[in-house]
């Protein structure tokens, strides 16, 4: 049974590198004022209507409620509840509404799933939603275990989790079927581990290097194949029906063009099943940025 009614676009822009210097391979730092406005830009002209965010991103929330006012009411807005108590979640709701200049956002999301486990925050999410204030709520979520208390959660209609060829304890664990047979849609993030499968493998930091063989075959496999990192491990992730879209950051409007072209492309389908199969042996938490040290 379907949930919601959300039909986010194949690619979701999402804005933490708006307000934050984010990504082990973010070279650019948080752009400045005209870079976002033109990163934004030109997501819009390539046909990407989701946007994600949240108030735990800087000024994220800000920068991309001022575009949104500049002619794009028809953007679908994510954003996301702080790890709050429950009386202060219609407080904070308003906050983002503010900073967005939005009286209705498409989803709004639990960073913490611990916090759907308080009866006044579902409560205050299921009447935002009775309301009208928001089309949908959901969890943001970082293991297997998380998810699969949040679809026991009544009214939840979104899930945001960590999905990519290295990283498939969702699919292991039964968690996309899980929400499809639920009818709840998937944005899954972290496919390019924060930009690490772009990386030199030689030149990983130290907490990293165990992944170094993998991510080296993975590197050949894409060259022998005339494909390219960004494309195939974008890929590997779209081919999943249960995937409603993927949540995807960029710095500048050169990298979100290059993302938008390889979704565009076709990959053999042999080809993505040969890097599932490459990279099924690499330690999972290697490629999860939630176990990584703080910097």
């Amino acid at each position: 049974m379907i949930k919601s009614s959300l039909h986010p676009t194949r690619l979701t822009l999402g804005t933490a590198q708006l307000g934050l210097r984010y990504g082990i391979a973010n070279r650019a730092g948080r752009p400045d004022d005209a870079t976002a406005a033109a990163l934004l830009d030109r997501a819009w002209d390539l046909g990407i209507r989701s946007f994600d965010t949240a108030r735990a991103y800087g000024d994220a929330e800000a920068r991309l409620g001022g575009w949104l006012g500049d002619g794009h009411h028809e953007a679908m807005v994510i954003s996301k509840l702080p790890r709050l108590a429950g009386e202060a979640v219609v407080q904070i709701f308003e906050q983002s509404e503010a900073a967005l200049g939005q009286n209705r956002l498409t989803a709004y999301l639990v960073h913490d799933v611990d916090d759907l486990a308080d009866p006044a925050v579902a409560d205050a999410l299921r009447a935002l939603v009775e309301t009208g204030r928001i089309a949908a709520f959901g969890a943001s979520v970082y293991t297997a275990e998380q998810a699969m208390r949040a679809l026991d959660v009544e009214g939840l209609a979104a899930i945001q989790l960590p999905l990519s060829l290295f990283n498939l304890r969702m699919v292991i664990s039964g968690v996309l079927g899980a929400c499809a047979e639920a009818g709840v849609v998937v944005f899954a993030r972290s496919v390019f581990v924060q930009g690490l499968i772009f990386l030199d493998p030689a030149a990983l930091p130290g907490h990293l290097t165990a992944a170094r063989g993998v991510l080296g075959e993975f590197h050949a496999l894409c060259a022998a194949a005339g494909s390219d990192p960004l494309t195939l491990a974008l890929a590997t992730v779209l081919a999943r029906a249960e995937v409603g879209s993927v949540v995807v950051g960029a710095e500048t409007p050169g990298q979100i063009e290059e993302i938008a072209a390889a979704a565009a492309r076709t990959v053999d389908p042999d080809l993505i099943e040969r890097a599932r199969d490459l990279a099924a042996g690499a330690p999972a938490e290697l490629f999860d940025p939630s176990t990584w040290p703080e910097n």
